[in-house]
């Protein structure tokens, strides 16, 4: 057993569950996004809206995009292309890029405050839109994180106020409320989120335990994971549970960079593949481990990746 896999912790809630383990060394700090976002077949993107974020000068703003890396149905994950921006609120580009990404990858497009001369103090805030679109293709799974420029602990961190752009105005039923019966599993979508090295993260995976629309609760099975930002998997396990039982994958973050030089941070992204069957309800906690606080609780970016795609 190595060092990194001994740093991992499972932890069993209320029932049986088997956790099976796999550990891949690998470098999380090295990404960027590429130039040249290009259109696919779909002339007309719907991309997902966030609201304003405020930061301080002692912060800076993360939009993070990730380009999921497995199948959903029976659509085969492909490359994700398209562009990120921070806006002010006055609707004017305080930042932009473009983004090309393979399945897995994961991008990030940051913007700091910049004090002016009359010595703006930490506390002093600015409010920051965050924008992406998406050019059709790919599911680009977006997240905000604010982080403190000292600590590195994210002191935020936003999904998209809306899934699509549409749905803020009676858009079409999403196709991830049309699929209760597909055997093809349609995941929930997870955005990046950045963990510095004396924090936990853990993804949580609860059974529900109650009829919904007259049929009874089925067991939950599945897979559960995370990826470091250039998509290899830094733990892995399975789960299998009854209706009302709970499980954790819990990964500390100093596990997850063998270099010691490479960064005060790491930049996760957790993963849930269920099997059909039971209804899984996945979240993640950012966990303080001295003192075992929870600093960020976090839920899906999307109800199911097909929110993603219309």
């Amino acid at each position: 057993m190595t060092s990194m896999s001994r740093r991992f912790r499972i932890s069993v809630l209320l029932a049986a569950l088997a956790l099976v383990f796999s550990s891949v060394p690998s470098r999380a700090q090295d990404f960027n996004f590429n130039p040249g976002a290009r259109v696919g077949f779909n002339p007309q993107p719907d991309p997902p809206g966030f609201g304003l974020i405020p930061v301080d000068a002692g912060q800076t703003v993360r939009l993070n995009v990730v380009c999921f890396e497995h199948q959903v149905g029976h659509f085969p994950p492909g490359p994700c292309r398209g562009e990120l921006m921070f806006h002010d609120a006055a609707g004017n580009v305080l930042s932009r890029g473009s983004y090309d990404l393979q399945p897995g990858r994961v991008a990030a497009l940051q913007f700091t405050p910049k004090r002016d001369k009359k010595g703006d103090k930490v506390g002093d805030l600015v409010g920051v839109v965050p924008c992406i679109l998406p050019a059709p293709g790919g599911r680009a799974i977006p997240s905000v994180e604010v982080v403190d420029r000292l600590t590195g602990h994210t002191t935020l961190f936003a999904n998209p106020a809306a899934t699509r752009m549409t749905d803020f105005n009676n858009g079409r039923p999403s196709p991830g409320s049309l699929v209760g019966f597909n055997p093809q599993p349609d995941p929930p979508g997870f955005g990046a989120v950045t963990v510095a090295m004396d924090q936990v993260v853990r993804l949580n995976v609860a059974c529900f335990d109650h009829q919904v629309g007259g049929i009874p609760p089925d067991p939950c099975r599945g897979t559960v994971m995370f990826h470091d930002a250039q998509g290899a998997d830094l733990a892995r396990g399975s789960y299998s549970l009854q209706p009302g039982e709970t499980a954790v994958l819990d990964l500390d973050a100093d596990a997850a960079v063998l270099d010691l030089d490479a960064g005060a941070t790491v930049t996760l992204t957790p993963c849930i593949l269920p099997a059909p069957g039971g209804r899984a309800v996945p979240n993640v906690q950012v966990i303080d481990a001295l003192t075992g606080q929870t600093s960020l609780l976090i839920n899906p970016a999307a109800t199911q990746m097909s929110d993603f795609v219309r």
